[in-house]
């Protein structure tokens, strides 16, 4: 069983910026909590730090069903040149590929490393589903069937559902000198 990661949290006037995630680690043979951020870069915020230049991402749009697509652009509004969105299933080979095509696409590297050491991963346009069934969560509930908050920790893990990310963006990997302070 995986450890539960609990998104969300805001500070401030930086709420758009600084977001929390809180790991739960259920294992009978340790017993901890970690706070941990979850650090994004936009594409053009690496390009400005590069100073490379490269194609515009499109415009996000708000349903499938106002998604523009003509004989000009493609997925979500991307040109029609642009690489194929990276959708879920997929192994780790095919994961690169797609990093590895949306890099060159974009004019900037799979992997950035920031002026103070952070390091982040490009994450491409596609699709996956996030979450599991309720009966896969009704099972996992019924593990600690005492534990009031193991329940509703594993309830709201569903339902399944599909995430469209409509825009490439660089997730923070790991921290620079002294993160772990």
């Amino acid at each position: 069983m995986s450890a539960r990661v609990l998104r969300g949290g805001r500070w401030g006037h930086f709420s758009a910026c600084c977001r929390s995630a809180f790991r739960f680690n259920f294992y009978v043979e340790k017993s901890r909590h970690d706070l941990g951020f979850r650090v994004s870069v936009s594409v053009d915020a690496v390009r400005q730090a590069l100073k490379v230049t490269g194609p515009a991402m499109p415009k996000p749009v708000a349903t499938e069903q106002s998604a523009p697509t003509n004989a000009k652009t493609g997925w979500h509004g991307w040109p029609a040149d642009a690489p194929k969105p990276a959708i879920a299933p997929f192994n780790a080979d095919e994961a690169r590929q797609h990093q590895e095509a949306w890099a060159k696409y974009l004019n900037v590297p799979v992997e950035y490393t920031n002026s103070i050491g952070m390091k982040f991963r490009l994450i491409p346009p596609g699709e996956f589903t996030m979450g599991m069934t309720k009966e896969k969560a009704e099972a996992v509930a019924a593990l600690y069937p005492n534990d009031e908050n193991w329940k509703m920790w594993s309830l709201s893990s569903a339902p399944a559902h599909k995430v469209r990310l409509t825009q490439a963006y660089y997730l923070g990997t790991q921290g620079g000198p002294g993160w772990l302070l």
